[in-house]
């Protein structure tokens, strides 16, 4: 579930980050199982969400440096929502796993997300 009462209040990319990353981890921590991974759930959102408007070049570059501040912010805010709900010692290894969550380098825009099947759009720049 996005909750999109987030959404259409700040610049597209940040409100679109903001919106997957905060109910990402706002709902991981009260699941036991996961099925999709995050990259998965991500590609999965951005192509739903780029339907309707392409990132531009300048959002394709600072995508990953964007993404790993919303994931990491919201992340730790779920580590400690979770942690303060069960005290659960087996929390604090992950927070020690944290950090990896800013790392730019981890969270690549995939140029795929814009392509959909059979209607071989672009963005508004003419670049896939």
């Amino acid at each position: 579930m996005i909750d999109f009462n987030l959404a259409s209040d700040d610049p597209f990319l940040e409100d679109a980050l903001s919106a997957f990353y905060s109910s990402l981890h706002e709902y991981k921590f009260r699941e036991e199982e996961q099925i999709l991974s995050d990259d998965e759930l991500c590609g999965l959102f951005f192509r739903g969400y780029l339907t309707k408007r392409k990132l531009t070049e300048e959002e394709r570059h600072v995508f990953p440096y964007m993404a790993s501040l919303f994931d990491g912010l919201f992340f730790s805010k779920g580590l400690i929502k979770k942690w303060e709900k069960t005290a659960d010692e087996a929390i604090l290894t992950w927070f020690q796993e944290a950090w990896r969550r800013f790392l730019p380098e981890k969270h690549g825009y995939q140029k795929g997300w814009e392509q959909h099947e059979g209607n071989g759009s672009t963005d508004r720049n003419g670049i896939l």
